[in-house]
C-alpha cells in the first residue's frame, strides 16, 4: 500500500469464516464477509503503488520530529477537549508515536481516502463531487505525470485544502485527533500529498477485480460459505468441522448499506429494490425466476431469492461443506481473531496496546475493501 504492507488487514482465517457463519441476520453476513470476510484478501492481491510510495516517506522525513512524537489516548483525550471542546474519556495509557497513527489511519487507507476525494460530494464541505479530476483515457504512450488523477487546483497558492480535508477521516475521533496532535502544516501536506501524488491501483483492488483470476478462486469461497448458511436450516444441518453446527438464519432482510452513503446523498445499487446484474448474461431460467413481477429487471433481493439453493435455479452444486483445511495447526489465536473482527491497529508497535485501545483508535476503514 504504497510501500507498506497492509499490516491493519489479516487475511482471513477459518476462525474469522466460522465467526460469519454464526451470524443470525443476513445485514450481518452482509456486512462481515464484505469486510474481514474476504476484502482484506483484495487490499493484499491488489495493492497501491506509483508516486505515493516516494510521497508518504518523503512526508514521514519532513515531519519525522513530530511524528515521533510518543503520545497515549487519555493524553490525547485531553489535548482533543482543550482543542475541539469535546472529551472522548479515553483512558488508554498504551504508548504510541504520532506516525503509527498516520500510517494506519491514512497512509494504509490510501485507496479509501482516494475514493473518497473522488466522491467527495460525501465528505467536502462544499457538498460538491469529483474533488479528484481523473482523465477519461490516456494514450499508452502519455507520459505518467500526465496521466495521474489530482485534486483541482492543488498546485494553486490558494489551493482550499480544508474544503476536502474531511474526506481523509471516516470517523470523527479521526479528524479529534489529527486537529489537535498533529500541525496545522503537516494537515496542510498530507491532504496536498493524496490530492497530487499520482496511484496505480492492481486490478484486485477494484471493481475490475474479475479481470484478475486470482478473483475466481476468492468468490467461489464466499459463494459456498453463503450456501451453506441458507442451508443450515435443511434437516440434519451443516457442520463447519471441529466448529460446530452452523446456525441457520433468523432473519433474511436485505440490508442497504454503503459506507460511501450520507444524509444528503445515497450510493445507489445497494438497496434490496435496485437493480442488479445490469447488461450482463444470466441463466434463463434463474432470469425467469428472479423476475417475480415480469418487469425486466432483476433487482438485488429478487436475484438473492433466485439463487436459493434449496429450490436450485443454478447450474452447478457443490460436492461438499467440508473444511478439511481448518485444524489446530491452521489456527490463530483468540487475540489474533478478535483483531480481524474488529478492524484494529496490527503494527508491531501497536501489539502492546490494549484491544479496548485499538478498537478507539480504529477508523472503520481498515478491514474493509471499499468498494461498497
Amino acid at each position: 500500500m504504497c510501500g507498506a504492507e497492509p499490516i491493519n488487514k489479516p487475511i482471513p482465517s477459518c476462525q474469522a469464516h466460522a465467526a460469519l457463519l454464526q451470524k443470525t441476520t443476513l445485514g450481518e453476513v452482509q456486512t462481515s464477509i464484505a469486510g474481514w470476510g474476504h476484502g482484506t484478501l483484495h487490499v493484499n492481491t491488489g495493492g497501491v503503488f506509483g508516486e505515493c510510495t516516494s510521497a508518504m516517506a518523503n512526508f514521514y522525513e519532513k515531519y519525522g520530529d513530530e511524528l515521533s512524537r510518543e503520545v497515549t489516548l487519555a493524553e490525547l483525550s485531553q489535548e482533543i477537549e482543550e482543542n475541539v471542546g469535546i472529551n472522548p474519556a479515553w483512558r488508554s495509557t498504551d504508548v504510541f508515536q504520532l506516525k503509527d497513527f498516520v500510517l494506519h489511519t491514512f497512509h494504509l487507507e490510501y485507496f479509501h481516502i482516494y475514493r473518497s476525494l473522488w466522491r467527495s460530494q460525501t465528505c467536502a464541505l462544499d457538498g460538491q463531487p469529483l474533488a479528484l479530476q481523473c482523465p477519461e483515457s490516456c494514450d499508452p504512450s502519455t507520459p505518467s505525470e500526465d496521466c495521474k488523477c489530482q485534486c483541482e487546483g492543488v498546485n494553486s497558492p490558494d489551493f482550499d485544502w480544508e474544503n476536502i480535508e474531511p474526506c481523509l477521516y471516516m470517523q470523527d475521533k479521526t479528524k479529534w485527533i489529527s486537529q489537535s496532535a498533529l500541525s496545522r502544516e503537516s494537515r496542510k501536506d498530507l491532504v496536498r500529498t493524496f490530492c497530487s501524488a499520482g496511484v496505480k491501483e492492481g486490478e484486485q483492488l477494484e471493481s475490475a477485480s474479475p479481470m484478475d483470476i486470482v478473483f475466481w478462486m476468492i468468490h467461489p469461497v464466499l459463494d459456498r460459505l453463503v450456501t451453506a448458511k441458507r442451508l443450515a436450516s435443511q434437516p440434519g444441518g451443516i457442520f463447519m468441522g471441529s466448529y460446530g453446527k452452523i446456525e441457520p438464519f433468523e432473519d433474511e432482510s436485505w440490508l442497504e448499506f454503503s459506507s460511501y452513503s450520507t444524509d444528503n446523498y445515497t450510493c445507489t445499487g445497494h438497496g434490496p429494490d435496485d437493480p442488479a446484474l445490469q447488461g450482463l448474461t444470466i441463466l434463463p431460467r434463474i432470469a425467469t425466476a428472479a423476475d417475480v413481477n415480469g418487469d425486466g429487471i432483476i433487482t438485488n433481493m429478487e436475484f438473492y431469492d433466485a439463487m436459493d439453493p434449496a429450490v436450485f435455479n443454478t447450474d452447478y452444486v457443490y460436492d461438499n461443506f467440508e473444511w478439511a483445511h481448518c485444524g489446530q495447526e491452521n489456527e490463530v489465536s483468540e487475540e489474533e481473531l478478535s483483531s480481524q473482527q474488529s478492524e484494529s491497529y496490527a503494527a508491531q508497535s501497536l501489539k502492546k496496546l490494549s484491544e479496548s485501545a485499538m478498537n478507539m483508535l480504529s477508523d472503520g476503514r481498515s478491514a474493509t475493501q471499499g468498494s461498497r
